[in-house]
């Protein structure tokens, strides 16, 4: 076993349902769910960091910016939040259906 091998090793739990989407950010991953949350967690310590909750309905695609996670999903709203205090600063409403994908 290399020391390659143990670095990826790590297991994330605690999401209830499946993960759809995933980001590394500097020393996080985050992760979306069809759970209606995100969560972040610390790369080295494997630990869950921050929970993100507000969506209402599953999670498809995020994008992580300048300390700031949008995520997009079923429920036709992409919603900004701020990474450091996992707080909602915006919710854009209008679609008309699921948000599958956002780019930067």
């Amino acid at each position: 076993e290399t020391e390659q091998d143990k670095t990826l090793a790590t297991e994330y739990r605690g999401h209830t349902a499946e993960i759809t989407c995933l980001k590394i950010e500097g020393e996080y991953l985050f992760t979306g769910s069809a759970d209606h949350a995100l969560k972040m967690w610390g790369l080295e310590s494997g630990a869950c960091v921050g929970t993100f909750e507000g969506h209402a309905a599953g999670v498809w695609t995020m994008l992580v910016t300048g300390g700031v996670v949008f995520s997009g999903g079923r429920d036709h709203a992409i919603v900004a939040w701020d990474y450091g205090t996992q707080e909602r600063l915006k919710v854009f409403e209008g679609h008309t259906g699921s948000v599958f994908a956002m780019d930067c």
